[in-house]
């Protein structure tokens, strides 16, 4: 077994999974919480608390429960009777001892602060409930859902088989239309169609690539008005039927317009994000094996279409008078799913066309890559060296004169 896919703690077993604070590699909960991993592990309890503790919210009638728990306790048990060698903690409600602490608003330098003012119970109690909850890891400053794996990673050469090599949970890829060679019969035979047509798909699949990853794999089947109205809204082709003369700029639209409409719903996206979306549609155009070129593509815009379908059926029950726009909306979401019908018919006819144009991504990817690390790096020496820009210095003369 490659070294490199090893466990980092046990080397034993294949790592499965990646520490999100320190990119460590290891294969189970208790590698996770071994001591060679215990520094980074106490920082992920703690930041966890501090989250979790950020989105508890508390009703009135709640409160009012609590009060009225704590009166039944104190009558049937008087306070005085309680031992007085014990900590004053013990008898300090968690209110009174993060009293002065901003929680909505915190530092980083806070945290330390918040995690000691908890008992050592309360403290384990918590490290318990976050490692007893495998869907959940830190990512950044926040307490999400584990990382979605996207269906299309997954490849195979289809010619060679590694005798009892460890079954993989391959995530399952949407279903294809099944109405394809119907599409195909009425759509493409007998057309003379244009070359450009490759350089269209590059710009449809970048945004549903982009927009499955931002909602973590659930924006086809959970987020359907938000998922169709991102993807619309970022990919000329769907939206204004644009075609492009080359693969970079198809992809380099995209790319633009998906950074803008996530933004505008104040989603964060870095460089690298965005890079990583080209590296996907690649592999979608890779498709699972080289007998099977043509069946990731079909299957991302089966589920494209699929779900504009929904959306165009949730439009048409909103009467028009309740939303002027309703009747626009339903064109243009109508208008993009024959242009998904037309894609899918040419995808599944020329697909000996996909391979080339895998490759051409996968160089427009390591280009833009290479691009990001040399920005990145001369950034860094830029800060390394404490270069900042000179003030201007204030001059007396007037800036407008009137001219006589």
């Amino acid at each position: 077994m490659d070294m490199l896919s090893l466990c980092f703690v046990c080397k034993k077993q294949k790592h499965r999974y990646t520490c999100p604070r320190c990119n460590i590699q290891y294969c189970s909960v208790y590698c996770y919480k071994h001591e060679k991993h215990a520094s980074c592990s106490e920082l992920f309890y703690r930041d966890c608390f501090v989250h979790e503790l950020k989105a508890r919210q508390v009703s009135d009638e709640e409160k009012q429960q609590v009060i009225a728990m704590m009166k039944k306790v104190e009558e049937q048990i008087p306070f005085e009777e309680y031992s007085q060698d014990e900590s004053d903690d013990e008898f300090r409600s968690l209110e009174e001892r993060l009293e002065g602490l901003d929680l909505e608003n915190m530092k980083e330098e806070e945290v330390d602060e918040l995690w000691n003012r908890l008992t050592l119970e309360e403290q384990e109690d918590f490290k318990k409930f976050a490692s007893s909850n495998p869907e959940f890891v830190m990512i950044g400053e926040s307490f999400v859902h584990r990382p979605w794996e996207p269906w299309w990673m997954q490849h195979s050469s289809g010619l060679i088989v590694e005798m009892g090599a460890e079954e993989k949970d391959v995530p399952e890829s949407p279903r294809i239309l099944s109405n394809i060679s119907a599409l195909r019969s009425s759509l493409i035979s007998g057309k003379t169609l244009s070359p450009l047509l490759p350089f269209n798909l590059v710009n449809v699949l970048y945004a549903y690539v982009f927009f499955q990853r931002l909602y973590n794999g659930s924006g086809a089947s959970d987020l359907v008005e938000d998922f169709c109205e991102s993807c619309l809204r970022s990919s000329d082709v769907l939206k204004e039927n644009k075609t492009f003369s080359c693969a970079e700029e198809s992809a380099c639209s995209c790319m633009q317009r998906c950074v803008d409409v996530a933004t505008a719903q104040e989603l964060c996206v870095d460089n690298d994000f965005v890079t990583a979306c080209l590296q996907d549609v690649s592999h979608l155009l890779v498709g699972p094996n080289p007998d099977s070129v043509d069946r990731y593509v079909c299957c991302a815009l089966s589920e494209l279409h699929t779900v504009f379908t929904e959306y165009h059926k949730n439009l048409k029950a909103i009467p028009s008078k309740a939303e002027p726009n309703t009747k626009n909306k339903r064109k243009s979401i109508f208008s993009a799913i024959k242009k998904l019908e037309f894609l899918l018919a040419w995808t599944s006819t020329y697909k000996e066309h996909l391979a080339l144009l895998s490759v051409e991504i996968s160089e427009i990817y390591k280009k833009r890559k290479c691009s990001d690390e040399t920005h990145e790096q001369i950034q860094k020496e830029i800060e390394k060296k404490g270069v900042r820009l000179k003030p201007t210095e204030k001059s007396s003369k007037p800036l407008i004169v009137e001219l006589n």
